[in-house]
């Protein structure tokens, strides 16, 4: 089953929770005439956090290109109440951080340990 779609490129199955899907609220905190605080929530987004034990290096050089700061993605991804995948516009919030290390049983190098997060750009109902 395809979780992510990230401008075009599929991403891989991720499991054991590491991809997660959510809404989350932007507020805002007010400050009132009598001096009270008061936060007001302005609107949902759409949070997608994904990480994955390793990369082939032409999947790791295509994620770091993509997922730069400022860049408006789109992205294909399945929400947790369908089973259908679901488009929208992100940004990444969180940009991924990967190590470069060379497997124990092949010797094969390899980026590993990708995690980055994913923002909706617009509101959602």
């Amino acid at each position: 089953m395809t979780q992510l779609i990230i401008n075009g490129v599929e991403y891989p199955y991720a499991s054991k929770d590491k991809y997660q899907c959510y809404r989350t609220y932007k507020a805002e905190n007010l400050r009132m005439i009598s001096g009270r605080l008061v936060t007001e929530l302005s609107y949902a987004v759409v949070v997608i956090e994904y990480s994955y034990d390793y990369f082939a290096p032409e999947l790791m050089r295509r994620c770091l290109a993509d997922l730069r700061p400022g860049n408006d993605l789109s992205v294909a991804y399945l929400p947790p109440d369908s089973d259908e995948l679901t488009t929208g516009v992100f940004k990444c919030v969180k940009p991924p951080a990967p190590t470069f290390a060379f497997g124990r049983h092949d010797g094969i190098a390899r980026w590993h340990n990708i995690a980055f997060a994913l923002e909706g750009v617009a509101g959602i109902d």
